[in-house]
């Protein structure tokens, strides 16, 4: 699944305190850590709000305003916990604040919280129907919620107010990514590059659904210039390597994988990408050692696992590659993939009985994949039961007659 990155929520309103109703020195405060927000020099702010908090001359809802900026400082600064004490303060003032409400959403919605923060979300636009922040902050709780078709239509629904809203048409791109709808989502991004000619991540997210179309030659234009406008990206390598590994360009890939760990090191899908290009370069011992940095930082990482199992297998180390598959099926008992390789490395180690009968467990699971019968149509054969062999073929052949003579 797609994950919404840097999700930006414009349009925070940063309550004022009317000159007359409080001390000057507090509205001075105030004043000045709403200039130091905006400027997103938040700790500036947090500081400023506070010595205004502590100052006794704020009272009702001065003061709950005052804790509602500073919450809001908080939760720009990546203090979510001080941000929702903060909009406590605020709410248990005046139970109707909706920036408050909308902002503790937000926070909420950061920590994971998804259930409490779309309950905040409602509640502001209980208040306020046209709170944007609101909007936006239900929209990304949607997401994270995976009802991404929801999300799509509170990102329209959005942009419907205002056409040009950058994080409403990259937000709602994400959520046609995640619907596996590239016709949708990449005229979204194209619409962001036009507003934000710079906009790397926009660039690069239309090169994922270029991807998705398997249009690879648009997503690798897409991915390079990404790279140029940010050069440490190192995921726009990893995709760059990916394109090429799908038009079989494995000596290309591993050069995209390579400035990929140049910059990171450890990141894991450029070790896989270039595990697998260098496996297709026949150089298993560089992909182990791949497979093996991934295994070191991820343990449990099933893809590595099971491309160790496949490595293990080519270098003739079967009882090493079937332990990978089995610690895959441990936590993935239905991996079909995993399940089948773990067959074919025990027909390599001669175990045709219990390879016979991974082959059926694939085929379980997988009935109309030929594949599965093949190979298990060639295990029964090396047991000697022609007859289950010759069943198996015919229905690989009536399955796939293309691929089957």
């Amino acid at each position: 699944m797609t994950n919404l990155r840097g999700l930006a929520f414009a349009g925070f309103l940063l309550a004022t305190v009317a000159p007359g109703t409080a001390g000057a020195a507090a509205v001075d405060d105030i004043n000045a850590g709403l200039a130091a927000f905006q400027r997103a020099q938040f700790a500036d702010a947090v500081d400023l709000f506070s010595r205004a908090i502590t100052s006794n001359e704020l009272t009702g809802n001065n003061l709950a305003a005052a804790f509602s900026n500073r919450g809001l400082a908080r939760a720009g600064a990546g203090d979510h916990e001080g941000a929702i004490a903060d909009f406590d303060r605020a709410l248990g003032l005046r139970a109707d604040f909706g920036t408050a409400l909308a902002g503790r959403a937000v926070s909420l919605r950061s920590l994971g919280r998804l259930d409490a923060a779309a309950v905040d979300a409602q509640k502001a636009l209980a208040l306020d129907g046209g709170d944007r922040v609101a909007r936006h902050a239900l929209a990304a709780v949607r997401f994270d919620q995976g009802k991404f078709d929801e999300a799509a239509q509170l990102y329209t629904a959005l942009l419907q107010g205002n056409a040009n809203d950058a994080v409403a048409l990259t937000n709602r791109g994400m959520a046609y990514l995640a619907l596996n709808d590239p016709p949708k989502a990449v005229p979204d991004f194209s619409a962001v590059v036009r507003l934000q000619p710079n906009n790397a991540m926009a660039v690069y997210y239309r090169g994922l659904g270029y991807a998705q179309a398997q249009l690879w030659e648009r997503a690798d234009a897409d991915f390079q210039m990404a790279t140029r406008l940010k050069p440490d990206l190192t995921e726009g390598y990893t995709q760059r390597g990916l394109t090429w590994l799908a038009r079989d360009r494995a000596d290309w890939a591993e050069e995209q994988f390579d400035l990929a760990l140049k910059y990171d090191a450890r990141n894991v899908p450029a070790l896989l990408g270039r595990a697998d290009a260098r496996n297709r370069r026949t150089n298993l011992q560089g992909a182990l050692a791949d497979v093996e940095a991934v295994l070191a930082v991820q343990p449990n990482n099933a893809e590595a696992l099971a491309m160790r199992g496949g490595l293990r297998v080519a270098l003739g180390q079967i009882t090493e590659a079937i332990g990978d598959y089995d610690r895959v099926l441990r936590t993935q008992p239905d991996n079909v993939a995993a399940i089948a390789n773990r067959a074919t490395a025990l027909a390599r180690g001669g175990n045709y009985a219990e390879a016979y009968r991974g082959f059926t467990r694939v085929i379980e699971l997988a009935p109309n994949d030929w594949r599965g019968y093949t190979a298990r149509g060639t295990a029964a054969r090396l047991l000697g039961r022609t007859g289950d062999a010759i069943a198996d073929h015919a229905r690989a052949a009536a399955l796939a007659p293309d691929k089957i003579g």
